[in-house]
């Protein structure tokens, strides 16, 4: 191991996976910075921890990004359009759970949530809204759902019909929701959520 990777030497029996280091040397210090440096030095090195900032960032010569997992297989560090869907029917099922707990694991520690009364709201108090019943939802559906695929983000918008409470007042009504979804390690975690209330007809 030389700073958290598995040099490309004999774990070349996994076949495939890599190809033998033609050098064996540290990064350099601005490896993040250079795209071209950190595409050679993934090249020399087939294996790194999931957690490495190297490995959720850095190219592979196959234009797809990889990284190894010790505690399972590989990984893809972008988005598959059903990984989001999947994603999106969660927040859904947990939101009208009111499962403030389960719903916490969805939302980066830097989520933040616009209101259509122009509030922002950081994570800790959306989840305390939840957890105390302060919003309500009652029902929810989704159509004309889009979604946009960047690698490690994903871009969801969507028109909603809902029927929510919020400290006692019912909202029910179309909406439009944009949400962004990015991945941590081999998670998916949104880190933003805006509504905006569509006129009645």
């Amino acid at each position: 191991m030389l700073n958290g990777f598995s040099p490309a030497g004999m774990e070349q029996v996994v076949k495939h996976l890599g190809k033998t280091a033609e050098n064996r040397n540290l990064p350099p210090k601005d490896l993040q910075e250079d795209s071209k440096k950190l595409a050679a030095f993934a090249n020399n090195y087939w294996g790194m921890e999931a957690d490495i900032p190297f490995a959720q960032t850095s190219l592979a010569r196959t234009g797809s990004p990889l990284y190894f997992n010790s505690n399972g297989p590989a990984t893809s560090s972008t988005f598959s359009e059903q990984e989001v869907q999947e994603l999106e029917q969660r927040w859904v099922q947990l939101y009208l759970k009111n499962d403030a707990d389960a719903f916490a694991d969805l939302l980066a520690n830097n989520f933040l949530y616009t209101s259509p009364m122009c509030e922002v709201v950081e994570r800790g108090a959306y989840l305390n809204n939840l957890r105390e019943r302060i919003v309500v939802m009652d029902y929810a559906h989704a159509s004309d759902t889009r979604i946009q695929l960047l690698g490690e983000t994903a871009v969801v918008t969507a028109s909603w019909d809902v029927k929510e409470r919020y400290r006692g007042q019912e909202f029910a009504g179309p909406c439009r929701i944009t949400r962004v979804w990015t991945k941590q390690g081999n998670k998916g975690r949104a880190v933003a959520f805006q509504v905006t209330e569509c006129p009645q007809k």
